[in-house]
């Protein structure tokens, strides 16, 4: 069964690239006729087809349409197909017209759009359907183990059977020592305590792991990881109430989601590092070549409008608690104090020059630092650093702080897009969750997932705070 599932993923890239090509011949044969093949149309078409593909490829796997596929719903697939067709087909009419095909007609981009939608929804359900038939139906249900054997336990157990993204089976629920032992909850059955998971392991396959009970102690949690320690690929999520106990108090507020996926025993892909650290070189010498125009018009104006330096330069600290010189445009006004008072940032704050408002909320003062992204110091996605003085006091106040040590520090990232900037050493701890999910769903999905966000934020100036 698990020979199946890792060669059912090169099969679906190879059936993929099969339909996109398919339907991309059908919308030829569609407006151009039964000769479409003898028309320049096709023959432009032919020149640039690979990159077309390959780049429609990237927006299903951007879409997550190749990570843990057979345990999507049907419906949750077809949502996804639609999404990555859609950025396809825009992608589509910018390959054609930088790489001199712009005589593919928009009718037959369109019509491009619409088969590859309808194909790749047709053969993915039905070669689900064709699989069940010959294999044990579970093979496409995540096996879902709870931790923990309460009234919350048994109310998050029934939301996740219901949730219409992800087809779950409950394998059962493991009591910690505060549960009162019951043999089984909503008719699934309570396999033992904590002491017993790893015979438990043996009997049964899990995919997924949530622990729900507050009341876990330090020496059950070890346990449980410890039991998961040469299991990969199980995913372990994690309640906000036990969030708060991990991480000490964090409010987490209405936007926040109850239930986050927090911990993995996912491995990165070997290959992901370095391909992260090529797209950082050619991405951020890229990004300097276009932005010297608004970069110098930016330091002009900078220094035009308020006393001091056009850069402000601090030390921060980076991955594995190294030390190093970080760049951003000025933004504040000039200190005349050679003291330096740490304080929070705040989105309305006395110290702000007017440009530097704009910089802000933009991220243009953001620039200067893809000198730090070719100098291996920072990557373009990844948690944002933080200067000494507060990670001394953030390690003392918050556990699993060190966490974010273990990757580069980014000039985007997750907790950036999602949260903003914190203000106080609670919201610090909040913003921490999502630098943790980052860390450990570290993928290229992910990091254009941030990408695009980041790009929306630049654009309309309204991002998170």
């Amino acid at each position: 069964m698990k020979k199946l599932g890792s060669y059912s993923y090169l099969l679906n890239v190879f059936c993929d690239i099969v339909v996109l090509l398919l339907a991309d011949i059908c919308a030829f044969l569609t407006w151009l006729g039964k000769d479409f093949y003898l028309s320049i149309n096709f023959a432009g078409y032919s020149h640039i087809f690979v990159f077309i593909t390959i780049f429609k490829i990237m927006c299903l796997y951007a879409f997550l349409l190749y990570t843990k596929p057979k345990y999507k719903s049907d419906f949750i697939t077809v949502i996804y197909i639609f999404k990555a067709a859609t950025v396809s087909m825009m992608g589509m009419v910018l390959i054609a017209y930088f790489l001199g095909a712009d005589v593919i007609p928009r009718v037959v981009i369109l019509l491009s759009w619409l088969y590859s939608t309808i194909f790749m929804s047709t053969w993915r359900i039905s070669a689900k359907a064709a699989v069940q038939s010959f294999i044990d139906r579970d093979f496409f249900k995540s096996q879902l183990l709870i931790i923990g054997a309460d009234a919350n336990a048994e109310k998050i157990a029934i939301r996740l059977l219901n949730d219409a993204s992800i087809n779950y089976k409950l394998v059962g629920f493991i009591g910690c020592h505060a549960d009162t032992f019951r043999k089984e909850i909503s008719k699934f059955p309570v396999l033992g305590p904590i002491d017993d998971i790893s015979e438990i392991l043996k009997k049964y396959t899990v995919d997924e792991v949530a622990l729900t009970s507050r009341c876990l102690s330090d020496q059950e949690l070890s346990r449980i990881f410890a039991a998961f320690q040469h299991r990969k690929g199980a995913i372990f999520r994690v309640t906000s109430d036990l969030y708060d106990g991990m991480v000490s108090y964090c409010s987490l507020r209405e936007r926040s989601i109850s239930f986050v996926p927090l911990i993995s025993s996912y491995s990165t892909p070997i290959w992901y590092l370095p391909v992260k650290r090529i797209l950082d070189i050619i991405i951020s010498l890229l990004l300097l070549i276009i932005t010297s125009p608004i970069m110098i018009l930016t330091a002009l104006i900078i220094k035009l409008t308020s006393p001091g330096p056009i850069f402000y330069i601090t030390k921060r600290v980076g991955q594995g608690g190294s030390i190093f010189v970080m760049y951003k445009f000025r933004t504040m006004r000039e200190r005349h104090s050679r003291t330096r008072i740490e304080r929070w940032a705040k989105k309305s704050d006395e110290r702000i020059t007017p440009i530097g408002g704009v910089l802000r909320r933009f991220r243009l003062d953001e620039l200067p630092q893809l000198i730090n992204v070719l100098k291996n110091e920072m990557s373009l996605i990844g948690p944002r650093p933080e200067s000494r003085y507060y990670v001394s006091h953030l390690l003392k106040e918050t556990p699993m702080y060190s966490e974010r040590f273990k990757t580069l520090p980014g000039i985007t990232g997750w907790a950036q897009v999602n949260f903003g900037y914190a203000a106080s050493v609670e919201e610090s701890k909040e913003k921490l969750l999502y630098d943790i999910y980052y860390i450990q769903n570290q993928s290229l999905a992910l990091d254009t997932l941030i990408a695009l966000k980041t790009i929306k934020t630049v654009i309309t100036g309204k991002g998170v705070r």
